[in-house]
């Protein structure tokens, strides 16, 4: 089989789709790897069929790491057994071509999992993924409701309350009048180096980061509901998810 550049980009953007999706259903960075795929075919030979199993082996360019993580299943965010029912539609949403979703899908997982050491600069990637998730996906709809002229700004903590209003009943994101105060105040000063004081509601260290944490599980939500998971089973995996991703509180040791 001659593979032409084109094949090799599809591939390539393939396999990094397959990334992002295991990252999120793990909600951790994962190492490279190969993908084994395999064609079951059937054969006819002489009145009699039997079916053929075609190996395709797909390697990653990313070096092999020394050695191999180890995952704990009860700190994924889903396996398939929790999304089984929908996993086709998943699937297909995940590698389908909605133009929306295209130039954002690797932002939303990136900005879900988190890396090692916190700062304002991580509470300030997920606002802004809420943030484009909103206007992507909700702002139009919510100007037609409320009848706004398509010109009216709309802040960024209105889109956050809007969300927050749709998956509130997912018992383990609570987001307070008083916190959505702090996140407007919060995400202004630091996106705009604000000078001190300016913003009387501004949060840093554990506070910053217990926001962070609840935004974080709103995103969750937000990008479950596109891939077409009912509220009703997102609730279910947070439920059973033991990671500290989904916990309702924020414990430090």
């Amino acid at each position: 089989m001659i593979i032409s550049p084109s094949d090799n980009v599809i591939v390539s953007l393939s396999i990094t789709l397959i990334e992002k999706f295991i990252e999120l259903a793990t909600l951790q960075r994962i190492t490279p790897f190969n993908v084994i795929i395999k064609d079951l075919e059937n054969i006819d030979n002489e009145g009699s069929t039997h079916n053929v199993t075609n190996t395709i082996q797909v390697f990653t360019n990313s070096p092999r790491p020394d050695s191999k993580s180890k995952f704990d299943r009860t700190n994924f965010l889903f396996t398939y057994d929790s999304i089984s029912e929908v996993y086709e539609d998943v699937i297909k949403q995940w590698f389908g071509n909605d133009k929306n979703i295209i130039q954002i899908r690797s932002h939303l997982i990136d900005s879900i999992i988190a890396e090692k050491v916190f700062s304002s600069t991580s509470f300030l990637i997920v606002a802004q993924a809420i943030d484009g998730f909103w206007q992507r996906f909700r702002e139009d709809k919510y100007r037609i409701q409320n009848k706004l002229n398509p010109k009216t700004r709309i802040s960024f903590i209105c889109g956050v309350k809007e969300l927050y209003k749709e998956f509130k009943d997912n018992d383990y994101i609570a987001i307070s009048d008083d916190d959505f105060l702090s996140i407007a105040d919060s995400r202004d000063f630091y996106s705009h180096l604000l000078p001190i004081g300016k913003k009387k509601h501004v949060k840093e260290g554990t506070e910053l980061f217990i926001l962070y944490h609840s935004l974080r599980k709103l995103l969750i939500c937000c990008t479950l509901d596109f891939l077409g998971v009912s509220k009703q089973t997102i609730k279910k995996i947070f439920l059973n998810s033991n990671s500290f991703v989904t916990r309702k509180e924020v414990r430090f040791i």
